[in-house]
């Protein structure tokens, strides 16, 4: 069989028949999932694959079982994340939430929809209208909407209640973090928000508590990565904060990048040029 191999999850692989272009997937025993190949195919997610069966066709969902889910075919369908899949039945049309069981969420579809994320979906009912979150249950996270959200992270949504307003931090009970907004808010990462509270203001790192990391504001933040995050305090003033809110270094360098997966990051003193460990300690390149 010639075919050229894909994605594996789930324990199958998505594969493609190199003389006809159609997909199959192949089980970790080396055998077919289905005995018919289809024109579309994604890998699979959360137990289930979406397929097209004919040329230009509607999609459907197939299981690790190669049995067929529900008897919903979509003019789209996106993979199950989160617990559910988001579909469109026609073109053109509203999204729907599809249940592993193959039932809709809700009757009700939506203008646009985000996936699942920590337990809510992102969803806004028809154009120009209000976002809220819509939960496991098809009920809505709160009563009222939002102008711009977005999905939650580490426990909390970044939300504006109106246009060009001030956002906030909502928590899966439906309350807000802040007490005042804030000008930008960005997500939670690795147990700390970047904020700017007022326009043109210096950013800080926020806890889950909504109090602040450290009293200091920086000209720069970047997301914590691997327990560190970089900051700059002035031109030529770089640093990196630790989840304690001790600096790594005792010395500021005129220049930085943020950490690497291997747990470097090139720092410049003056005109050297050097790599720092998470330690805190420098070797030149």
């Amino acid at each position: 069989m010639d075919t050229a191999q894909m994605v594996c999850d789930d324990g199958i692989q998505l594969i493609r028949r190199k003389q006809d272009g159609l997909y199959n997937f192949l089980r970790q025993d080396r055998s077919l999932l289905s005995t018919q190949w289809f024109y579309g195919a994604k890998d699979f997610q959360e137990g289930f694959a979406a397929i097209q069966q004919e040329e230009n066709g509607p999609w459907r969902f197939i299981s690790t079982s190669g049995r067929f889910l529900g008897k919903h075919k979509c003019y789209w369908a996106n993979s199950f994340y989160g617990g559910f899949a988001r579909v469109m039945e026609k073109k053109n049309s509203h999204w729907h939430f599809l249940r592993p069981n193959g039932l809709f969420l809700l009757r009700d579809s939506f203008y646009k929809a985000y996936d699942f994320s920590e337990g809510y979906a992102a969803v806004q009912a028809k154009e120009g209208g209000v976002w809220n979150f819509l939960k496991f249950d098809g009920t809505f996270l709160t009563e009222e909407g939002f102008y711009a959200v977005e999905d939650f992270q580490e426990g909390f949504a970044t939300v504006q209640k109106e246009k060009d307003g001030l956002w906030n931090y909502l928590g899966p009970d439906g309350s807000m973090l802040l007490e005042e907004g804030v000008h930008r808010a960005f997500p939670f990462c690795e147990g700390f928000a970047v904020v700017q509270k007022v326009q043109e203001g210096r950013y800080e790192f926020l806890k889950p508590d909504g109090t602040s990391l450290v009293e200091e504001k920086f000209l720069l933040c970047k997301n914590f990565h691997k327990g560190v995050a970089l900051v700059k305090r002035d031109q030529f003033e770089y640093n990196f904060l630790k989840s304690n809110g001790e600096f790594l270094s005792s010395e500021w360098f005129t220049y930085a990048d943020s950490f690497d997966d291997s747990g470097f990051a090139l720092v410049c003193q003056r005109n050297a040029r050097l790599k720092i460990n998470l330690d805190g300690k420098t070797e030149r390149l």
